[in-house]
Order: C-alpha cells, then structure tokens, then sequence
C-alpha cells in the first residue's frame, strides 16, 4: 500500500486484531517474516542457563541472565561472529552448572526478581558483605525460595540489592540523533576513577534515558569517553558474508573487520588507518541498494503517494516519482538529487497517536470521538487517511484528546496466556471460545486483552488458572522438551496434570529461568507493506 510502519508496530496491530491461523495473520507471516525477525544468540544453545552465575563482561559483573538481556538488546544473531564468540566466551560459566558461590541456583532465595546489583554492601547476620555473598551465605544456610526467612531476607535487602531495569537505558555516547562507540578509557566519575565500559553498563542497566543522572554524565564524559568509529562502507550496506585477505595475510570476515578489529582498535572515522581499511575493503565488503525517496537518516517516511510535484520539467505524481527513484542505487547523484528536490513535498513523518515509542495503541478500545462511536483502530485510520502529520496542530489536539484512553504503556515482560512457568510457551488454541469478563470471547481475543498486562500481574495469573486447559496445547514433536504447567495449575480433583505423563522427562530443568523456547526476535525495522490483503489498512 506503499505506506510504512516498525515490525513492532505491525505485530501489535496483528495481535489485537487478527487470529494466528486467519489469513492476514498468515500473510503477514509469509510476506514479512524475514524482513522483521531473526533467530535469536542464546548462550547456551537450547541448554539449561544458570542465570544467577556471575560473569565479567566489558570489566563489569553481571549475572548470567542480565548477560542474555545484553545480547538481546544488542540484536545478535544465531550463527553470526558476535553469537559465537560470545557462546565461545560465556558457555562453561553460564551454561555448564552452577557456580561454586551460588550451588543449587535453581532452589535459590531470589531476592531480586529483575537486576541485582551484585556488589551493593549489605550487613547480614552483623558481618558487612556484597549483595553476591549474601546470596552465597544465604545458600549455605539453607534458606531456599518460599521460606519465612527467604521474605524476610528479601524485605531487608530488596532496596540495597536490587533495582528494575530500565524502559528506555540511558546511553552514555547518544548525542542528538546519533550514538557513538564507547572508548576503553579510565576517567575521573563521582569523585573515583573509573572505567567508561564500567560506566556506560552501569548507566545502560539502571538509568532510564530522561534521568537527570544520565544527562549529567553524558554531558561531562562524552568527549572523554566516546568517539566516532570508523565505519567500513559509511552510507553504503555491509556484506556480512564476505570474506577478504588482510595485509597480514589472514582471512577475516567483513563483520569482523567492523564489528571488532576496528571496535578493539578504537580506530576513528575520518584517521588514516579508517580511511586505508576503507580503500582496501570496500569493493569487496560493501555495496548498494535501490534509491528510497522518503527514506532519510536511517529513518523511513510516510509517501504522499498521489500529491503532485513537478519532476524532470513533467508534472507528476510522488508516487510515480518513487517508482522512478528505485531505478537508481541510493548513494548516487541523481538519487540525492531527487531527495533534495521532492522530500519536503512527498514525505512526512505520520501522526503518532501515543506519541511516545514506549506506548502501544489499545485497538479495539471503544470512545467517542468527533461525536460518534468509535474504537482507538478508528481514530488511528482517520489519522492516517488523512494524513496528518506529526507535529501539526491537529495531530497534537488528537493525541491530547484520545491518548488517554487509547494508549497502555507497554509493559516490561509481556503477558503471553500459554507461557509456561519456566518461560517456555506452548500452541495458543486461538479460535476456541471461553468466557472471559462476562463475555464469550476466543482464546486469542483473550490473549489480546492480556498482552498490555505484565507476565507476573494479577490479571495475567488468573487468566492463566483459569484458561491454561482450554486455551494451551504443547509444541509438536512429541515428548522431547515439553514445558511444565504454570505452578499450582491443574484440571484434576487429585491435583495431577493432564499431561502428567511428561512428568518424568526432565523438562522442569529444561530452562532455569527466563528461557523461552521461541528464538525469534522482530527487530525495529521499517518495512513496505504491499498487497498483504485489502482489509489490513495500515
């Protein structure tokens, strides 16, 4: 339709609106599905993590689990350099069994739910300790989860010990609309020496983006700690695949050459050793795409496909204008040209109803707008139907007035109905019919309203009790690697299982925690919907 979204974006509007086995569903899956997801790193390969094992990653400890939050929010993928090396590095540590300072991690008093400050200073039984040995003392002691002495423990030390992860990290090297790299350097911090790695993880884990704490320290330390690094083909594509000879005479893959040898060299864009790797490599690692006339610093636009331009002396329309561009590789003359010709009248950034990334639109909520009865998918198509751009008076009246109503901050780890207690999922029954508030609704309808809940809220958890049979098959494959029920669900009077027979496979310990058996990620990409089906007007 030649208009643009995100991949999340998309996957929202799918969830609240569409069933997983109905046709636009299907289509989207086939059209879209590698241009939006990708098969995710896992550390352990699809074996068990021992998420509380300490590691040191960039000079910093973290826990095995925040490890994986790391490599997630990095976007590595399956197979890549980055994934292996990473695999190759953390596997015995996090991967092979528990730590010799947290034995039977899996029984262990959690004190903390999401991060925990590792080295935080706590005083237990009157000796002054860190937040890890508490947990090894802890363990030695006995006290395990679910004890009197395991919440006691955890009303005293949750405040020193643990803090939530961040919904939008700070970024020590973000300035104005770009990031840069981080500089192995030592500086002067808080009155202390420390390292720019150590600072920039400790602000990534705990520090949201709008903190004051966070633009102080950006403001004070980027120019000793941050830096632009050398980009091997700049404004053009990088080939993954490729591989080339260096002047040592090793092969290296071009990711290699830009994802490490430059990063561990701290070598910047525009020095001399930037500008020779750039001559030796580029034919090789480097190529172009089509012209995209409403693509803009990494950011897509939406087209203005009908409105006229004048365009090589003819009258025509931005549309055609856009055909016409793709006939030509982004970075040359005449694409650039024509940009800077009929940007500013064929593309414009769309209303955003939440105006803010870290809010979704509840689709099918029900209001009143411009006097008639309406749901927030409504408001949200006259929004786009009309085209109304960011930024215009209209569109901040209409976010004033609808956003309350049609807006959820999204929330952290998301509600999925058939999650098994050990994170792993199960086939969602998407079109079987139970009653929900009073309504007769499918499971997917139930799903939907449940995707704005946290995974461990109220809400979620009875939904869960009550639907778990109903709504939740196990994965196909047999036996192998089925997850567990959620904990206290069952459908018989003896409090058995129905699949009770899968008991003895060993599946409990299948994932420690937070491991779910899905390993696809969707990315933030943009993407072109085309010819998916004429009733998704996105």
């Amino acid at each position: 339709y030649g208009s643009t979204t995100t991949c999340p974006n998309l996957n929202s509007f799918l969830v609240a609106r569409e069933e997983q086995l109905g046709f636009m569903c299907q289509a989207a899956k086939a059209e879209l599905q590698e241009s939006c997801c990708f098969e995710k790193c896992d550390i352990c390969a699809n074996g068990n993590l021992y998420w509380d094992n300490p590691v040191e990653f960039n000079g910093v400890t973290f826990a095995c689990g925040e490890l994986t939050w790391i490599v997630t929010g990095n976007m590595y993928e399956g197979g890549s350099d980055e994934c292996n090396h990473i695999q190759t590095t953390y596997y015995d540590k996090c991967c092979s069994g528990p730590s010799p300072d947290i034995p039977n991690a899996a029984n262990k008093c959690e004190i903390c739910p999401a991060g925990k400050d590792w080295y935080a200073p706590v005083v237990y039984g009157g000796k002054p300790m860190t937040c890890l040995e508490l947990d090894s003392v802890l363990l030695r002691n006995g006290v395990f989860g679910d004890s009197a002495e395991c919440d006691q423990a955890t009303q005293e030390y949750a405040s020193t010990c643990c803090y939530t992860p961040p919904m939008k990290p700070c970024n020590l090297c973000h300035f104005g609309q770009k990031s840069y790299s981080v500089a192995e350097r030592t500086v002067l911090y808080n009155g202390a020496e420390s390292d720019c790695y150590g600072i920039h993880n400790h602000l990534s884990t705990r520090v949201e983006a709008e903190q004051d704490v966070c633009i102080v320290a950006q403001n004070e330390l980027f120019d000793d700690c941050c830096y632009d690094k050398c980009n091997l083909c700049q404004n053009y594509q990088l080939n993954s695949e490729a591989v080339v000879m260096t002047n040592g005479g090793q092969q290296m893959g071009c990711s290699e050459i830009e994802n490490n040898f430059i990063g561990l060299n701290q070598i910047t864009q525009g020095s001399e050793q930037c500008s020779i790797l750039q001559q030796q490599h580029f034919n090789d690692c480097c190529y172009d795409v089509p012209c995209d006339l409403c693509e803009k610093d990494e950011t897509s636009y939406e087209l203005l496909v009908q409105s006229p331009v004048i365009y090589q002396g003819r009258n025509r329309t931005c549309g055609e204008v856009a055909v016409l561009a793709r006939d030509v590789m982004s970075q040359s003359d005449v694409c650039k040209t024509t940009k800077h010709d009929v940007f500013g009248s064929c593309c414009y950034k769309q209303c955003d109803l939440c105006g803010d990334p870290g809010w979704a639109i509840d689709w099918n909520r029900k209001l009143t707008y411009d006097n008639l009865a309406s749901t927030c998918l409504d408001v949200f198509m006259n929004l786009r139907s009309e085209r109304i751009q960011d930024g215009d008076d209209k569109c901040r009246s209409i976010q004033y007035t609808v956003s309350h109503e049609c807006c959820y901050k999204l929330p952290t780890n998301q509600c999925f109905m058939c999650q098994a207690s050990d994170g792993t999922f199960l086939n969602t029954n998407w079109n079987v019919e139970v009653s929900y508030q009073d309504k007769r609704m499918t499971c997917g309808d139930v799903n939907a309203i449940l995707s704005s809940e946290e995974v461990d809220g109220e809400l979620c958890l009875a939904a869960r009790d009550s639907f778990w049979n109903e709504c939740c098959t196990p994965q196909e494959g047999g036996k192998i690697n089925l997850p567990i029920l959620p904990s206290g669900v069952s459908d018989n009077n003896d409090g058995s299982s129905k699949w009770s027979d899968y008991g003895d496979m060993g599946f409990g310990n299948f994932i420690k925690r937070n491991g779910a058996s899905s390993h696809t990620l969707c990315v933030s990409a943009a993407l072109t919907l085309i010819g998916m089906a004429t009733g998704l007007m996105i």
